[in-house]
């Protein structure tokens, strides 16, 4: 055999590889449809957008989310126009922290976002922060004659106090825990040496009762004796004072 022979028989048991494609197709990667706008509901405040918050108690503002695709909740970041009002800060899921810092209002905004960033939208709430300044009484329940020891007689009021504002507007919340010291001043020729304080809570208007009374042996009579009545709410000390002011058949508290 030829060489040439040899290089032919050779060529012809040569097999051509094949080369095998498969034809992929690209799946795109699910969109998680933008959130609509979004609610911002006072939690467990039934005002509406115009949530009441109580300084310096925290509140907490709850974001809603509705998809396109059914109902589901956005991540949220949290900001307040106001600092010197209120502060806001995101916390678990989509509820965001709103803490008073003073009187006033502000708008806290809340923004959504989706998974993927590629679109947000937010909203925003008013919230009116009432700081507590006074407590002053709005009626007298029942007064009379006090029932005091053998030799004293005196003077009993049961008031409704109130917890306000600087301008006399009420605070309705309940549970605020409501304490008061009490010291005898100037004049005090009905000879009061001791006191008796206490503390409660305040019902849903932000009204409690409390009692006043005097016991003197110079009752009855034309005495009088002066005290200074300072409060305090949940631990937080109120910056006005009573004025109050005891007799032997009267009792008034700032005037009242």
């Amino acid at each position: 055999m030829m060489y040439s022979e040899l290089l032919r028989v050779r060529d012809s048991s040569y097999k051509k590889p094949r080369f095998h494609a498969r034809l992929v197709r690209c799946q795109s990667v699910p969109r998680q449809p933008c959130p609509t706008v979004p609610k911002l509901t006072p939690f467990a405040v039934r005002h509406g957008l115009n949530g009441v918050f109580t300084a310096p108690f925290v509140k907490k503002l709850r974001y809603e989310g509705e998809a396109s695709t059914g109902s589901g909740d956005f991540p949220t970041s949290w900001s307040s126009q106001d600092t010197s009002v209120a502060i806001a800060a995101g916390g678990a899921g989509n509820i965001g922290t709103v803490v008073g810092e003073g009187a006033g209002t502000t708008e806290i905004i809340a923004t959504a976002e989706n998974e993927f960033g590629t679109c947000s939208i937010g909203a925003g709430a008013d919230v009116t922060v009432m700081q507590p300044h006074q407590v002053e009484p709005v009626n007298t329940q029942i007064q009379g004659a006090a029932v005091c020891p053998s030799g004293q007689h005196g003077w009993s009021r049961t008031v409704t106090n109130q917890v306000q504002t600087s301008s006399g507007t009420a605070i309705p919340y309940a549970s605020m825990t409501m304490a008061d010291t009490l010291m005898a001043q100037t004049p005090n020729s009905l000879g009061i040496s001791g006191t008796e304080t206490g503390s409660t809570q305040t019902d849903s208007h932000g009204d409690f009762p409390d009692t006043y009374f005097v016991c003197s042996t110079g009752c009855p009579g034309s005495g009088t004796a002066g005290g200074t009545q300072s409060w305090t709410y949940n631990g937080f000390n109120l910056p006005h004072s009573n004025s109050v002011s005891y007799a032997c058949s009267a009792i008034t508290i700032d005037g009242h």
